[in-house]
């Protein structure tokens, strides 16, 4: 999975099985996601035709999923933990309608015309470096609602979603032999040996209590940034950790480690959009700490170099052996000695 935003649009690329609510989705195999940011005053005749627009300028074919929102960009807040990415644009301005309870007495009166709220919308897209069978991707869509309707409660807000809201899950895809299939490990479409398939999604598993986690932070964040409360120049990056108990840290262009490698270094590819990459020229398979194994690219240089980062940033097809292939021919050093 690779990730950038270009004008105003977060596109993610790769090879993924997919579950989508928004326009023209459904369930499917895709090689891009994008949320996309339009004008307050956005009403198009033809929705899909608008999508298919945006994918074709970026140079993509029509296996893709997208989004639209008014929200932009800059306010984007993404949430990865494990193998689990959550990438939340949040704006609710146009909160879900009350409805009556009984009797119906206790109806509201609705809002005047100069009181109704302008369109917003709460987008979320999951990705999952492991494999989901189609019903775990549905069960993923449940879960990130739950998720979504406890951070609206935890901000004191009524309602528990807006008019608009989507959501797309994506997982890197297997082989059509095994993608579908639950089992221990799986091989294809650049999913690695030992991978697990995972069948079901609901917050008591290992994937949707990680998911929970992200989504319901990444809508309070989002919506901090979107109304105001924190000033956001570009998308906000966080990582969760239990290396020392759980722990959320947002990342910043200085952080205490700095510099990890070298003065100087590039620090926007932080965290490795290829990771785990299973090059042994940059990285090694070590035991963790619970005696799992786990992918180090400790000694690794490669995306620390800015003119690399760049490289790798200005394009979402970018390879390893393409960022690889461009250091060399620079004469760059790919690891620590």
């Amino acid at each position: 999975m690779r990730y950038t935003v270009k004008q105003n649009t977060l596109f993610i690329r790769g090879n993924f099985r997919a579950a989508s609510t928004g326009v023209g989705g459904g369930i499917g195999n895709v090689a891009t996601v994008f949320n996309h940011t339009v004008p307050m005053d956005f009403n198009h005749d033809n929705p899909q035709n608008y999508l298919n627009s945006v994918a074709k300028d970026a140079g993509f074919g029509d296996d893709f999923y997208g989004l639209l929102t008014a929200v932009s960009m800059k306010n984007l807040c993404i949430f990865t933990y494990g193998y689990i990415t959550v990438f939340v644009t949040a704006g609710a301005g146009n909160p879900n309608p009350d409805v009556p309870e009984i009797p119906a007495s206790s109806r509201p009166r609705s809002k005047p015309e100069s009181e109704r709220y302008t369109p917003h919308t709460i987008n979320i897209i999951v990705h999952s470096r492991e494999l989901f069978t189609d019903s775990a991707l549905l069960e993923t869509i449940i879960t990130a609602t739950e998720a979504k309707a406890d951070a609206l409660s935890s901000l004191g807000r009524d309602y528990f979603g807006t008019t608009t809201d989507e959501v797309v899950v994506i997982c890197d895809r297997a082989d059509d032999e095994s993608a579908n299939t639950p089992a221990d490990t799986a091989v294809g479409g650049g999913v690695a040996a030992g991978v697990r398939v995972h069948e079901y999604a609901g917050t008591l598993t290992d994937c949707g209590s990680k998911v929970y986690l992200c989504v319901k932070n990444g809508v309070i964040e989002a919506l901090k940034r979107h109304e105001g409360d924190v000033s956001a120049k570009e998308p906000s990056f966080f990582v969760v950790s239990t290396m020392s108990g759980l722990s959320i840290t947002e990342w910043r262009p200085y952080c205490e480690f700095y510099p990890c490698h070298f003065r100087g270094q590039s620090c926007k590819l932080c965290y490795c959009p290829f990771y785990p990459c299973g090059d042994e020229e940059l990285g090694d398979l070590i035991t963790s700490s619970d005696g799992s194994p786990v992918w180090s690219c400790k000694r690794c240089l490669l995306n620390h170099y800015k003119e690399v980062a760049n490289f790798i940033l200005d394009d979402t097809d970018v390879a390893v052996a393409d960022a690889k292939a461009f250091a060399k021919a620079r004469n760059l050093r790919l690891t620590e000695k």
